[in-house]
């Protein structure tokens, strides 16, 4: 069995996606190790002047997320509390596999190959909490707010669990594509040779952090996986004929 925890602190508007961000996050860390997520527990803290209705629209964005992974919410808590000044989802994720697919497996000469986008969910959050800042128009609003459908990695890894030559997976998070190859890298003591250019960036993406000054290769990136395989070719075709696209970015080396 396999478990994990993570909070989501709302952004400017509180109930922008929350609970989808809560229960989608979770089960991207169960898929990354390679097991298959069957549950969630809830835990939300809400400020006193939330109000019920919010409360509901989070629960609903959970449900709808729960139910696209086709796991379900089991329980949890929910709590009006000054204790927080904006509302705090906890999701606690569980899963099944009959192997281990840890983050230490990645070999030397492995290629690095990274799902979809860069920068995926901080582009979301920051045409929602920047929008005027950015000059965003409808059309760039309503891009970057359909982005929540593209934030599990759920599908790519039940694939890449069944893939032999697939040594390790990494859901990108907060560092970005950039921190997540050094983490693979730091938990086996290896290197990286990564090619910038290769990487996958949305034009919308690539906007927003010029006008931010930002790096989009170091911006939170959930909805990518990062997998490390001895064969890419493999891994790559596999991807591509069930519609997810994916980059071959680098290698892995010795230090």
């Amino acid at each position: 069995m396999f478990l994990t925890s993570d909070p989501i602190t709302a952004a400017q508007n509180a109930d922008n996606n929350l609970g989808a961000l809560a229960v989608t996050v979770s089960c991207n860390d169960i898929a990354a190790a390679g097991a298959e997520p069957v549950a969630v527990l809830l835990t939300m803290l809400l400020p006193p002047t939330t109000g019920a209705e919010t409360a509901g629209i989070i629960v609903k964005q959970a449900e709808a997320a729960a139910k696209a992974v086709n796991v379900d919410i089991v329980g949890g808590h929910t709590e009006f509390t000054d204790a927080v000044i904006r509302p705090v989802v906890v999701a606690t994720a569980a899963g099944i596999s009959d192997k281990i697919l840890s983050a230490r497996g990645a070999k030397t000469g492995d290629a690095i190959i990274m799902t979809k986008y860069a920068g995926i969910e901080g582009t979301m959050i920051l045409s929602n909490d920047y929008r005027e800042k950015l000059a965003l128009n409808d059309a760039e609003y309503q891009e970057a707010a359909g982005l929540i459908n593209m934030l599990s990695v759920v599908p790519e890894g039940r694939l890449c669990a069944q893939i032999p030559e697939v040594t390790a997976m990494h859901d990108i998070t907060e560092g970005g594509v950039l921190g997540a190859i050094d983490e693979i890298c730091f938990s086996g003591n290896l290197g990286a040779e990564v090619y910038a250019d290769k990487m996958p960036v949305l034009p919308l993406t690539d906007k927003i952090c010029k006008k931010l000054s930002l790096d989009p290769y170091r911006l939170i990136s959930s909805g990518s996986m990062l997998i490390t395989a001895r064969a890419p070719e493999k891994v790559l075709k596999i991807l591509a004929e069930n519609n997810i696209s994916a980059t071959a970015i680098g290698k892995v080396i010795d230090l």
